[in-house]
C-alpha cells in the first residue's frame, strides 16, 4: 500500500508549531531546554487493571501511567523538524495494512532523536514511572513513529485495533496539536473485559503502558493537524526479569536484515549477562 509520508508531515501543513525550527540548524539535545517533564497525577498497577501479574508473567505489576507531561514546546517542535529532514524521509518510511504510514530506525539517521531517548534523564523518568529500572529494546523500537493517514470508510475504525506489545514496556507521546481533535483515546481492556479510557491533554504529553500485559486499542483522531505519535519500546534492566520481546510485528514494517542484526545483537548481549549472574550463585565445587 503506497503512502506518500512526507506529504502527511508536510511542516507548512502543521501551522506555526513546526515552521519556526524547520529552517534553522541542527540542534543539540538538551534535557533542561526539550523536557518539561512533571510526574503523573495517577498509575494503576495490574492489580488495579484486574489482570493477574504471575499469570500474565510480566516483569512488574506496573500497568499503565496517566498522561504526563514530558517535552517542552521546543522539544516538540525539534522532533517534527527531525522527521521532516531529508535523510529521515528516505531511510525511514515504512507501510503495512495495519500501519500505513509510520517511520522507523529515526534514531540512526538523528543525532538528536538517538540522544534524547538514550539520555539518562529520559531513561530516569520512564523507569521511575514504571517503578523499575528500564533500557532501551533495539534499536528498531526507539522512536518509532505513526502518521494517522484517514481514508473515507474509515472514519470509524480504530488505527490500531485490539493488541498486546511485542516489546514489554512502551512510552508514547503525542507531537501534534489536540486543538480541535476529537478521538485518538487508547482505549485499555481490563481483566473483567470492562474498558478504560486514556487520552492526551495536549502535545508532549507522554503515556507509559506495560503493552505487552494490558490489551489495548487506539482510536482514530480527527484533527485539523493531523495525528503523530513516537513510541519509544523498553524492557527491564534486570536481565533475570521476564523479557517476552518478539518480532511478530516488526518483521511487516521494517527491512528484515538489519531487524535480526539488531535482534541477534540484543538477544546475544541479554543472554551474556544472564550468564554472567546466573554463573555468579552456582554451586561450583572442586
Amino acid at each position: 500500500m503506497a503512502v506518500a509520508v512526507e506529504s502527511v508531515l508536510d511542516v507548512s501543513s502543521m501551522g506555526q508549531q513546526a515552521q519556526d525550527v524547520y529552517s534553522s540548524a541542527p540542534e543539540a539535545f538538551n534535557a533542561d531546554t526539550h523536557l518539561a517533564f512533571r510526574s503523573p497525577a495517577k498509575t494503576y498497577s495490574l492489580s488495579d487493571l484486574g489482570i493477574d501479574q504471575h499469570k500474565r508473567k510480566a516483569p512488574c505489576n506496573f500497568g499503565v501511567a496517566e498522561p504526563f507531561s514530558f517535552l517542552s514546546k521546543a522539544g516538540v517542535d525539534t522532533l517534527l523538524k527531525e522527521l521532516t529532514s531529508e535523510t529521515v524521509q528516505k531511510n525511514c518510511k515504512f507501510s503495512t495494512d495495519r500501519t500505513p504510514c509510520c517511520l522507523r530506525g529515526t534514531s540512526d539517521h538523528s543525532p538528536f532523536i538517538r540522544d534524547l531517548w538514550s539520555s539518562p534523564e529520559v531513561t530516569g523518568i520512564v523507569s521511575a514511572v514504571a517503578g523499575i529500572p528500564l533500557q532501551l529494546g533495539y534499536k528498531y523500537e526507539i522512536a518509532h513513529t505513526n502518521v494517522q493517514v484517514d481514508s473515507p470508510d474509515e472514519s470509524d475504525a480504530p488505527v490500531d485495533n485490539w493488541h498486546y506489545d511485542s516489546i514489554p514496556f512502551v512510552a508514547v507521546t503525542l507531537l501534534t496539536s489536540t486543538e480541535g481533535m476529537t478521538g485518538g483515546e487508547t482505549v485499555l481492556q481490563k481483566g473483567d473485559g470492562s474498558e478504560m479510557s486514556v487520552g492526551f491533554p495536549q502535545a508532549g504529553y507522554l503515556v507509559v503502558l506495560q503493552g505487552q500485559h494490558v490489551r489495548h486499542l487506539a482510536k482514530r483522531a480527527v484533527s485539523p493537524h493531523g495525528r503523530i505519535t513516537m513510541v519509544t519500546g523498553y524492557i527491564p534492566a534486570d536481565p533475570l526479569l521476564s523479557d517476552q520481546t518478539v518480532l511478530r510485528v516488526s518483521k511487516m514494517m521494517s527491512d528484515l536484515p538489519t531487524l535480526f542484526h539488531q535482534w541477534a545483537q540484543y538477544r546475544l548481549e541479554r543472554f551474556g549477562k544472564q550468564a554472567q549472574l546466573i554463573s555468579q550463585v552456582l554451586p561450583f565445587s572442586l
